[in-house]
């Protein structure tokens, strides 16, 4: 059995929800660039499916390794979130500096 620090906890949990958090806005940055809302470059409905294999892979390859030298389960969890996090910043700041698509300039007169 393993001491709970409660720091590491605290920390754990905080570092998850800010993935979540970053992670929802990934999410709603595509689902408006589907409704073509927000400009996203060529070939991201294919990056979103075939990067989430990468990140389980990177993921799962460092868990093992870090099972293999004998880390406590409790470190575990950082190991293991850690290519999720990289994935999700990096999908942030990629779409982020796409931005949101701009309306047409319209008058403010009515066309017939």
């Amino acid at each position: 059995m393993y001491p709970v620090n409660l720091f590491s906890l605290a920390f754990q949990a905080a570092r998850l929800s800010a993935l979540a958090v970053e992670a929802q806005s990934v999410i709603t940055m595509r689902l408006l660039g589907m409704a073509g809302m927000w400009n996203w470059p060529r070939g991201e409905a294919l990056r979103m499916v075939s990067e989430k294999q990468k990140a389980l892979t990177e993921a799962s390859s460092a868990v093992t390794a870090a099972m293999m030298r004998g880390t406590a389960p409790g470190p575990l969890l950082q190991v293991a979130i850690t290519p999720f996090e990289r994935h999700v910043r990096r999908n942030r700041k990629r779409l982020s500096r796409h931005g949101a698509r701009k309306r047409p300039a319209t008058s403010g007169r009515r066309q017939r």
